[in-house]
């Protein structure tokens, strides 16, 4: 099976797990097409997905806070033909706000102007909540500091008082 074929059934099957959209953006018509569940991300209706919606309608998913952000981020990718990336929250159906990881890249004619944007979005809700859940349910023993890097051999220092150092554990 070659790559063009499998493709379309692989973005399916990760689209189906629900936690990973796909988009492409036409620059020179600036009209978007997300797919299904990245629409579901910024509440945009469903028929937009064979339509395409608008760049503006794209942006205004974008959770008022992150909006100007991430419009600037997008509108420089474009412009400079280049990549996007950032992180921000968007607004469900249900006025459900979503964390989510956005990459993409433009692709260019042969005189390096762009010509669409392509890429990917990450539903990171269940993974903030295990964070969450991690930092309640997890609380360091009296003289152990969790670093920064989290839970783990790496992320343990012991605390001798008296000799006022830390060490790894079992360093």
């Amino acid at each position: 099976m070659s790559l063009a074929q499998l493709t379309p059934k692989l973005l399916s099957s990760l689209e189906t797990s629900g936690c990973l959209g796909t988009w492409e953006t036409d620059l020179a018509n600036g009209i978007v097409y997300p797919s299904k569940r990245f629409a579901q991300f910024l509440g945009l209706p469903t028929h937009c997905v064979a339509e395409g919606v608008p760049l503006s309608a794209l942006v205004e998913g974008v959770h008022e806070a992150d909006r100007e952000r991430v419009g600037a981020l997008v509108h420089e990718a474009h412009l400079t033909a280049g990549h996007f990336e950032a992180e921000f929250r968007t607004l469900g159906h249900s006025g459900l706000t979503h964390w989510v990881a956005a990459r993409g890249q433009v692709e260019k004619d042969d005189q390096g102007q762009g010509l669409r944007c392509r890429g990917i979005v990450i539903d990171l809700n269940g993974m903030r909540r295990l964070a969450v859940v991690t930092q309640k349910v997890v609380q360091p023993l009296p003289g152990c500091l969790l670093a920064e890097g989290g839970v783990g051999s790496a992320g343990v220092v012991v605390v001798d008082p008296g000799s006022h150092g830390s060490r790894p554990l079992g360093g």
